[in-house]
């Protein structure tokens, strides 16, 4: 990853560097970034993926493997942020609205109360607390007779792109991207033990989803104290 990162670096300063020095023609351009990247310390070890794209006219002025498929781990992060801030500028939020699908009457919701997810990936409890009652200030809501709904509609499918396996799912810092997510995608799991030496879970804060389920110790996977199997709710 270290490698990766400062490979990275480089490469992004070497190209500044091109854009600051006189035009090169698509030969000179190649022949540079070729002799920039074999010529790094680390490239019999490093596998360089390298599109340049004329942003007027869509050319392609070079291509080193742009189609291989590979996992560039947090190198990705520096381009999909500034392909976000080219595409919605620095101002844009995301937000996160609620909507009634359903009828009031009185202080009653015949139906469903719908949260639908903006993409705000610095949602958190307090802040979903704090929706929570600006919803019964504003609508007058003490009861909900139907559901409380999530739409995640905003992003397409599947969750992970190509290159990622079902079982990187189980680390935290692997959760799939949504467009609503709290609290950075991340529970904690508060373990205590008593007298006996027996653990229990749970969450905090707390909450009755996921749900825990207790196992015997000699059941679980390896040396871990609790698991989570992909694509289920349950720990």
């Amino acid at each position: 990853m270290k490698n990766r990162i400062v490979l990275s670096v480089w490469l992004l300063l070497g190209l500044a560097t091109f854009a600051r020095s006189a035009p090169l023609d698509n030969s000179g351009l190649s022949d540079a970034l070729d002799s920039l990247i074999e010529g790094h310390s680390t490239f019999r070890r490093t596998i360089v993926c390298l599109k340049v794209v004329d942003i007027e006219s869509g050319d392609v002025l070079y291509d080193r493997h742009g189609s291989r498929l590979l996992t560039p781990a947090s190198n990705l992060k520096m381009y999909t942020s500034a392909c976000a801030l080219d595409a919605f500028g620095p101002e844009h939020r995301f937000t996160t609205r609620v909507k009634i699908a359903g009828t009031m009457e009185s202080d009653s919701l015949k139906g469903d109360l719908v949260l639908v997810g903006g993409g705000d990936a610095m949602l958190t409890h307090q802040d979903l607390a704090k929706l929570a009652e600006r919803v019964t200030e504003q609508w007058g809501i003490r009861r909900v007779e139907g559901d409380v709904r999530v739409d995640n509609s905003r992003y397409g499918s599947p969750l992970k792109g190509p290159g990622w396996m079902w079982d990187d799912d189980p680390d935290y810092y692997n959760m799939p991207i949504t467009p609503l997510m709290l609290d950075f995608n991340v529970m904690m799991l508060k373990l205590t033990q008593d007298a006996t030496g027996l653990l229990s879970a749970k969450f905090v804060p707390e909450t009755a989803y996921p749900a825990i389920k207790t196992v015997e110790p000699n059941r679980l996977p390896g040396t871990r104290l609790f698991w989570r199997a992909p694509f289920t709710d349950t720990v």
